[in-house]
């Protein structure tokens, strides 16, 4: 406030106290005839009391000045005269100056303890209201009886509705139809009990739509324990909650899939026990085990996919895959799935039909992988639909890409699963008899290989009993710059005869392993820990080691170091056979001095590979 702002307001406040003296003296004129010359103060004492009280100290002081001269001109004899002739007035006279200074420094001091007052109310009134305003949650405050009395600006944002006027009713804050008679009672028992109140429940915003909140409120009680008022805030959680509701439901899922992990898992030990005691007897008597080993290489395929595709999900969600990038015809691609599940569609009596472009597709990128891919959408195409229905494969090129359709006539996706269909996990039907099984991450990993390649993956279907419809689109490749396709060997060279060192804690693995080498025509040995593989490579002196990584005594890691630092080693070619597949662990062998890399279960044509590549010590 300026000094010209500050300057109007102190002439009306002494002016004011002119006015009180004035008042004062009409007063007490008045009352002249019945008190003649008695108590000549007594209007006045009032008027500068009030006057000190209202205005402050100065204009206080100037009414006792005027009061004065106002007795004394008015109502001590001789009237008209600025003079006390009498002792006894002139003693009165100096009795009430000297009271009512005392009074006005009293009523002073009392005005400037009520205006601190005042002004520590005023300001923590503005404190608590700047905190509400600052809180990102709805404050407010209520009655004893739960009439609110206050409430930040985020309830009438909510609300959309602006703050009312004194006297106006407060903005609904409604709640959701389902939570609004638990609301009510758990509050009004709140009310009744003076306890603290704490809820869950939705709230209508403007837009109609309802939201997640938890409401706390607790009372302010005086001495005897009387409610004064609540205060309370209530706290969005809404994405808190849906947060809650995804995790629950992935905890579901993750329940369905491990059970059904496990049901998968064990699906083909009972057929691959049930062959193995069927060769044992077949042995005995002289007969065929044809049929067994190959009911065995069946289910062991099966367990092989398994892993591999929860490795593969593994490896996509934490971005490890590893894509052989190369440009090849889709067509290719789309030819290799259909061999791999030909089997399967000819066993439900499905008919096939596939349309093909009339020129090559071109496309950069993981012709395994995406082999892979349509091995998927091909399978659960045969698996979802029942025996002798049509499934279709289309290849073509749409809007500069290369786009597989693959289509059914089977179970079909309701509406409520259709844009859940790639989550991980997920399953459309969980029966046996249509499904053959399986964990519900195919098409998880199918949307991430497609990803991977920079292409989508999409899925249609009318409903129920209508059939799907799946469409995979990657980016083709210019046909010009296509690269002549390698042409595969028809044969395979005699694979030359090696010095073989398997070492594995699991005695059965080694074991196994190093006959299968024998019978293959290789000199192999087997060591059953690390300490024995470094011992036996030293008076073997192989060509090949093959190390599990997960020894005792010494792990694989340190046995290789160990191999590695002989003088005879150099050559030998060192080879991890590992349940790890990660690509951290393929760097971790690389740096222990192993050559290769194999994820257990590793095929036969793997291992002879690498052992095909072996340099022969002479």
């Amino acid at each position: 406030m300026t000094h010209r702002q500050r300057l109007p307001d102190t002439v009306w406040r002494y002016a004011g106290a002119v006015l009180a003296i004035f008042v004062a003296w009409l007063v007490r004129f008045s009352l002249g005839g019945a008190l003649q010359d008695h108590a000549p103060y007594v209007t006045f004492v009032g008027a500068v009391l009030i006057t000190t009280w209202l205005s402050g100290l100065g204009p206080g002081l100037l009414a006792l000045a005027l009061s004065v001269f106002v007795v004394i001109w008015n109502f001590i004899p001789p009237t008209g005269a600025l003079r006390v002739e009498s002792p006894q007035q002139a003693i009165g006279l100096a009795l009430y100056v000297v009271v009512v200074t005392i009074c006005i420094g009293v009523t002073e001091a009392l005005r400037a303890l009520h205006e601190a007052r005042a002004a520590a109310l005023r300001l923590s009134d503005e404190r608590f209201r700047h905190l509400t305003e600052a809180i990102p949650s709805i404050v407010w405050t209520a009655a004893p009886d739960g009439t609110i009395t206050y409430a930040n600006e985020k309830w009438f944002e909510f609300c959309g509705h602006p703050q009312p006027n004194p006297g106006q009713s407060w903005p609904d804050f409604e709640t959701h139809p389902d939570d609004h008679q638990r609301c009510a009672e758990e509050w009004a028992r709140s009310l009744r009990d003076g306890t603290k109140f704490e809820i869950e429940v939705r709230h209508k915003r403007h837009d109609s739509a309802y939201r997640w909140f938890v409401t706390r409120a607790v009372p302010w009680k005086n001495p005897a324990g009387a409610v004064i008022s609540w205060f309370g805030i209530t706290t969005d959680i809404h994405e808190q909650k849906e947060m809650q509701e995804r995790l629950h439901e992935a905890d579901r899922r993750k329940d369905e899939f491990l059970a059904t992990l496990a049901h998968e898992l064990r699906n083909p030990l009972a057929p691959l026990r049930n062959s193995l005691e069927v060769m044992r007897r077949a042995t005995e008597r002289g007969l065929p085990t044809d049929n067994p080993r190959s009911i065995m290489e069946r289910q062991l395929s099966h367990l092989v996919r398994l892993v591999d595709d929860l490795l593969d999900l593994s490896r996509i969600t934490r971005g490890r895959i590893e894509l052989r990038l190369e440009r090849f015809d889709m067509v290719s691609a789309v030819n290799d799935a259909i061999e791999t599940c030909r089997p399967q569609i000819e066993r439900r009596a499905h008919r096939l039909a596939v349309t093909l472009p009339p020129e090559p597709l071109f496309v950069d990128g993981d012709r395994v992988r995406l082999a892979q891919v349509f091995t998927n959408l091909l399978s659960n195409a045969a698996k979802y639909s029942p025996p002798g229905n049509e499934i279709r494969v289309r290849v073509g090129r749409e809007d500069g890409q290369a786009a597989v359709r693959v289509w059914d006539t089977g179970i079909g996706i309701s509406s409520d699963l259709l844009p859940h269909v790639f989550d991980m996990f997920s399953q459309a039907v969980r029966s046996q008899e249509l499904t053959e099984g399986g964990l519900g991450i195919g098409l998880s990993l199918v949307r991430g290989l497609v990803e991977q390649h920079g292409g989508t993956v999409e899925a249609y279907s009318d409903g129920p009993g209508q059939g799907s419809e799946f469409v995979v689109r990657v980016p083709a490749a210019s046909a010009s710059a296509a690269p002549p396709r390698r042409e595969r060997a028809d044969g395979a060279a005699p694979t030359p005869q090696r010095r073989i060192l398997v070492a594995d804690d699991n005695r059965d693995a080694a074991d196994s392993l190093a006959t299968m080498l024998s019978l293959m025509g290789h000199e192999a040995r087997a060591a059953y820990d690390g300490l024995g593989a470094v011992e036996t490579a030293a008076t073997f002196r192989p060509d090949v080691i093959v190390l599990d990584v997960g020894m005792p005594r010494v792990d694989g890691y340190e046995a290789a170091r160990r191999i590695r630092k002989e003088p005879w080693s150099n050559g030998v070619v060192l080879v991890a056979l590992t349940g790890w597949g990660q690509e951290e662990d393929r760097a971790r062998a690389r740096n222990a001095g192993f050559d290769h890399h194999l994820t257990k279960p590793a095929t036969i044509d793997a291992i002879v590979h690498l052992i095909t590549q072996a340099p022969t010590k002479g």
